[in-house]
């Protein structure tokens, strides 16, 4: 839980330093730092879409999915999905902010399951 903690924080931090290039140094009022507070805001919204793309998954896949190879299997299966997510985030490093964005949403699915099935799975 806490590495997840960790990685939404650095998120927005990845997209502005080393997707969009720009520098947490910059002077206050400078456009340099203009261009630092976008890039944030852009890390912001690809948590935007990983949350909203999580949420969704949560209400309608999971479940599905759960049915069909069981809670366990699910949840093995989204751990799994959520590691090569962040390692394609590492590997590809993507410099396009629809690359950021996509990323954010295939790691919104398992995202949810690491939210939702462990307290299922305490109840088994």
């Amino acid at each position: 839980w806490y590495a997840q903690l960790v990685q939404s924080v650095y998120w927005t931090s990845w997209v502005a330093i080393d997707v969009r290039h720009t520098s947490p140094t910059a002077l206050p009022g400078t456009r340099k730092a203009q261009h630092y507070d976008h890039a944030v805001r852009m890390g912001i919204y690809g948590l935007l879409i990983q949350s909203t793309i999580g949420a969704f998954s949560a209400g309608f896949l999971l479940k599905r999915l759960n049915a069909v190879f069981g809670l366990k299997a699910v949840y093995r299966g989204c751990i799994l999905l959520y590691s090569l997510g962040c390692i394609g985030c590492y590997v590809l490093n993507p410099h396009h902010l629809l690359h950021v964005f996509i990323l954010s949403a295939v790691v919104g699915i398992p995202y949810s399951s690491v939210q939702s099935n462990p307290y299922s799975l305490v109840e088994l």
